[in-house]
């Protein structure tokens, strides 16, 4: 039939009227709007859908180059971390404090695979003091890695190692003596915190990394 409306009646069966307007018979005259809401929840939901699949795609394919060019997970099992204990000298504190604000800690570095070639290069991720071990202070306590040492770049036999030696900055950790607290003394060979250092280190041509936590302790 010519000028069919193409509304839809309640059975979805189509309208058999003759239109009056350009698609639709008076009867489903308002029937478009349904027709629009349907191409923009069909249509765009299924745009939307597409959008986050390559989205998802996407941030994976980021998430794997990421992982594979410095990966702390791969670098737990190429290299073996074994940290002294970071340990504050009460005695020379009380002596002198001022005369040793930077502390040396030192990590042992042995190959799981090979070769891996070690960088003079380390971060402090974070760290922690138990609290009612230090007077209390209007500053914030912080550690800063001032200076880097290796006796060995290169480890490329089982029986290598090498040792990292961290020179660290405790001017915001006792800014004065009596930050120590009167019964410190009692607490010696005592772990009192730790601070967690990322080591980073090459692997087939890649930068991978390894976190270690070193107890600290009052000698």
């Amino acid at each position: 039939m010519k000028n069919r409306c193409i509304g839809r009646n309640q059975n979805l069966s189509r309208c058999l009227r003759h239109r009056s307007s350009l698609l639709f018979c008076m009867d489903h005259k308002n029937q478009w709007i349904v027709f629009i809401f349907f191409l923009v929840f069909t249509v765009g939901g299924g745009c939307a859908s597409l959008y986050s699949l390559v989205k998802s795609d996407f941030i994976l394919a980021e998430v794997k180059e990421i992982s594979e060019n410095t990966s702390p997970i791969l670098g737990n099992n190429l290299v073996h971390l074994v940290p002294d204990d970071f340990i504050f000298d009460l005695k020379k504190m009380r002596d002198d404090l001022t005369k040793i604000r930077n502390y040396k800690v030192n990590i042992r570095i042995h190959p799981k695979k090979l070769p891996v070639f070690l960088k003079r290069k380390a971060t402090i991720e974070r760290f922690e003091l138990n609290e009612s071990h230090f007077s209390y202070t209007d500053f914030e306590r912080e550690f800063k890695l001032i200076n880097i040492k290796l006796d060995n770049h290169s480890l490329n036999a089982e029986s290598n190692s090498a040792l990292m030696t961290l020179i660290l900055d405790t001017s915001f950790i006792f800014v004065r003596p009596l930050d120590v607290v009167y019964n410190a003394d009692s607490l010696k060979e005592k772990r009192i915190g730790f601070i967690s250092i990322r080591v980073y280190f090459d692997y087939q041509n890649k930068e991978h990394s390894k976190l270690v936590e070193i107890p600290i302790v009052f000698g």
